[in-house]
């Protein structure tokens, strides 16, 4: 059963007396478990106990065949349990009072004697880390059940922000909800960077597209910003440095016919980034984009040589890219 199935089916209020959650996504299979209980929880008095491999054999099979007191039913998870410790209680799960939850931190496979027993009886659901499209697709998902649509080029943004980690995602994503409000509907790329958390890494990045844009009054306020928070000028013009090495490249690539979605490929970059460097090509002949690495080689030459004030020299460059720098 996939994490979209299984949402649903507990959303309308269902869930198992048996359940075996797998995978490596541990962010997406605790929040699994956390809505499991919330269910159990909207109609029943539910006494939760979690047991891990460190506890006693002992401490388990009581909590499986102990009736509970004073509450409807109990919720008893075991994480990575040992398979021949758990399969003769997997029958326990006939009794009404008993939800019984296996947890494990990496994927079983289908020929395995406890997931073959699981899903005779109850819910298997796989939780394999999520990359691509298919965290794309989940993200948009997220926001639709917030109410909003995120469009796919807002989530490849949100997705270049956060990497492949669903948690993050999903805490960027409440925060623009909480920011739009009841409206207006979409969750666009503008949102998130208004939203976003100001990391050391994300106002990098923001330099260098306000820099590709030639945003002069933006790019002295981000500037300021990170000299002020302690970033090494010599790291901000390397990473100036490598956004126009990947334009050079991209150009390059294009200009042999190559799509962006073949350039994301070749390259190894995310397909977020292949699309900006292709919309900011428009802006910087080829010819602008090597004068700009060779002022840019330069300049990290002069930092590194102390020939000047570093939040001078770092202001004078991203100056003359923003002003138009001249090729030849």
């Amino acid at each position: 059963m996939s994490l979209f199935e299984t949402g649903q089916r507990l959303r309308r209020g269902e869930a198992p007396s048996l359940l075996l959650i797998h995978g490596e996504e541990r962010y997406l299979a605790r929040r699994l478990l956390r809505s499991l209980r919330a269910t159990l929880e909207s109609s029943d008095t539910v006494d939760y106990l979690e047991w891990d491999q460190d506890a006693g054999a002992s401490e388990l099979i009581v909590a499986l065949t102990t009736l509970p007191l004073g509450v409807s039913r109990r919720l008893v998870v075991a994480r990575n349990p040992a398979a021949g410790l758990c399969l003769p209680y997997l029958k326990l799960t006939g009794d009404p009072s008993l939800v019984f939850v296996l947890l494990f931190d990496t994927g079983l496979k289908t020929n395995d004697k406890l997931y073959r027993a699981v899903a005779d009886l109850g819910w298997v659901v796989d939780c394999p880390p999520l990359k691509g499209k298919s965290l794309i697709a989940w993200a948009q998902e997220e926001a639709r059940l917030r109410g909003k649509q995120l469009p796919e080029r807002a989530a490849e943004y949100l997705h270049f922000l956060c990497g492949d980690n669903p948690g993050l995602i999903s805490q960027e994503l409440d925060k623009a909800v909480l920011y739009l409000g009841e409206t207006p509907p979409q969750v666009t790329e503008a949102v998130l960077r208004k939203t976003g958390s100001h990391t050391a890494g994300r106002s990098i990045f923001e330099l260098v597209d306000a820099v590709a844009a030639r945003k002069s009054e933006a790019v002295r306020g981000i500037l300021d910003s990170l000299l002020s928070g302690g970033q090494a000028p010599v790291y901000i013009a390397t990473m100036l440095a490598r956004h126009y090495l990947q334009m050079l490249e991209a150009s390059l690539l294009k200009r042999d016919g190559t799509s962006p979605q073949a350039i994301s490929r070749l390259m190894g970059i995310h397909p977020y980034v292949a699309q900006k460097l292709c919309q900011q090509m428009a802006s910087f002949p080829l010819p602008e984009i090597e004068a700009i690495l060779s002022m840019l080689l330069e300049l990290d030459l002069a930092l590194k040589q102390g020939r000047g004030e570093p939040g001078l020299l770092l202001a004078a460059a991203v100056g003359e890219i923003c002003g138009g720098a001249k090729a030849g």
